[in-house]
């Protein structure tokens, strides 16, 4: 019997949606401009220009689309060349906003999907 799954998707409690803009990282007291690939509740996945760790702390600043800016601490759940990270202690507000715009990034998706 094999084990089961649980990289990436597969631990996610919060669905995520494709997000690609440029955020802010303050990592090892250093300001990084990256490009985010996606993001949701729970946290954001970004393209990596540096070494960062499993379990480290960094803040990430962030428009959320139709939204407030946010600026937030975040710990390294998936180190490499994206990085998966889970927000440490996000408002009910800002959990609302990412919550709204993932709904309609993918219903934006199912309805290009669709043949009229």
């Amino acid at each position: 019997m094999s084990e089961p799954d649980d990289s990436g998707i597969n631990r996610r409690r919060y669905p995520r949606g494709a997000f690609t803009r440029q955020i802010g990282v303050l990592a090892k007291g250093k300001f990084y401009i990256c490009k985010a690939v996606e993001t949701g509740e729970g946290g954001i996945a970004f393209e990596n220009p540096i070494e960062l760790i499993l379990g480290q702390k960094i803040v990430i600043s962030m428009q959320i689309p139709l939204g407030d800016f946010l600026c937030i601490t975040a710990t390294v759940k998936r180190p490499g060349t994206v990085v998966g990270v889970g927000f440490d202690d996000i408002s009910f507000t800002h959990r609302r906003q990412l919550r709204s715009f993932v709904s309609k990034s993918a219903k934006e998706i199912r309805t290009s999907d669709s043949f009229d």
